[in-house]
């Protein structure tokens, strides 16, 4: 029987691998076939964590979608291919391979490479493809952009674009520049900023005052957010205070690249001091929060950002116990991810707790 079974494996065995063979042929010429007549489909530029969470998302909505990227792990394509996903392996610079994902003729097109010079390129890139042909609804070309400085001069040429354009006529092209910070930011004072404010109002604050510990894109984004919304008749001007191992470093940088928070000081200028920490050679204690009290008053949240999710949550813990020894500073501590991790999802659940103490968001 043992031989039996032996010659059954040696017969079987290439049939298996034929058959494999030909369905994995299959399905990549039934992919061809699908590019040939795409339209109004979504194409993304890229293979970050944030590229690839993208397209489950808009295939989790029924969207169908083309993802360029130049090198996947095997595992990680097949499990793109399996929730519907169709990859093409190239650059999405080039002519080639944006026809190829039939760029010209998709509803979106997300430009998510790291680096904002190659996502300019692609948007170039799609409007030599689509030329002067009409597009109803014009193509949106999402610009992933990582520089402040850009993202805000992109947004001036496509508000001027706007409003000298023909109205009979529309550009077959709608650029889109958008920042992965800033909507991160956005969505984080969505959900906390009433809770900020009746915070400071319970506890008899004058000011809504949030300490940084980091100031890395992240966090900057989040100052921005602040001043630009957290405002309130009840309370004087936000203030910042920022904990950096190089104050004068990320200050010289952050007024550089927020140039209007500090161009009209008989108007308003924004209230935020750097000082320095270096959490690698000093922890987290009492005298650090004399520090920021006698220089700057007590705080109602607080911004662990340093730029490594080790680090702030580090950073978190310890200053979680600081803050609740002896309820010193009751207040929600924003701690960054870049992905979520079993920390998260055990202990910076929020709020959970009846009384009033810090806790990790």
């Amino acid at each position: 029987p043992m031989l039996q079974v032996v010659r059954f494996a040696a017969i079987a065995a290439p049939a298996v691998g034929l058959l494999f063979a030909f369905s994995g042929q299959l399905g990549r010429s039934l992919a061809r076939i699908f590019n040939l007549s795409a339209k109004r489909h979504v194409v993304i530029a890229g293979d970050s964590p944030a590229a690839l969470s993208l397209a489950l998302d808009c295939r989790a909505s029924k969207d169908a979608v083309i993802q360029i990227a130049q090198s996947l792990p095997e595992d990680t394509a097949l499990g793109l291919r399996r929730r519907g996903v169709i990859l093409i392996e190239g650059n999405a610079t080039h002519l080639e391979t944006l026809r190829a994902a039939r760029a010209h003729h998709a509803a979106h097109v997300v430009a998510f490479e790291p680096d904002d010079t190659a996502n300019l390129q692609i948007e170039a890139a799609v409007r030599r493809l689509v030329g002067n042909g009409r597009r109803r609804p014009p193509i949106g070309v999402h610009v992933a952009t990582r520089s402040p400085l850009l993202l805000r001069d992109a947004r001036e040429m496509r508000s001027a674009q706007m409003r000298k354009k023909d109205k009979a006529y529309l550009p077959p092209i709608d650029p889109k520049p958008f920042s992965l910070h800033e909507m991160a930011a956005r969505a984080l004072f969505q959900g906390q900023c009433q809770t900020i404010l009746s915070l400071a109002k319970q506890l008899g604050r004058e000011r809504i005052h949030v300490v940084f510990f980091g100031f890395d894109a992240s966090a900057e984004a989040v100052a921005e957010r602040i001043f630009a919304s957290l405002w309130s008749v009840h309370f004087e001007a936000p203030r910042l205070t920022v904990l950096t191992p190089d104050p004068q470093g990320a200050e010289a940088g952050f007024r550089a690249r927020r140039r209007e928070a500090f161009a009209h000081p008989q108007i308003w200028s924004a209230d935020i001091a750097f000082m320095a920490f270096d959490w690698d050679a000093a922890s987290i204690g009492p005298e650090l929060l004399d520090a920021v009290e006698q220089a700057r008053g007590k705080p109602t949240a607080a911004v662990v950002s340093t730029g490594g999710d080790p680090t702030n949550i580090h950073l978190s813990i310890a200053l979680k116990r600081a803050c609740n020894h002896g309820l010193r500073w009751p207040i929600p501590i924003f701690m960054h991810e870049s992905s979520q991790s079993e920390f998260s999802q055990q202990y910076a659940k929020g709020d959970d707790t009846d009384e009033l103490d810090a806790y990790l968001q």
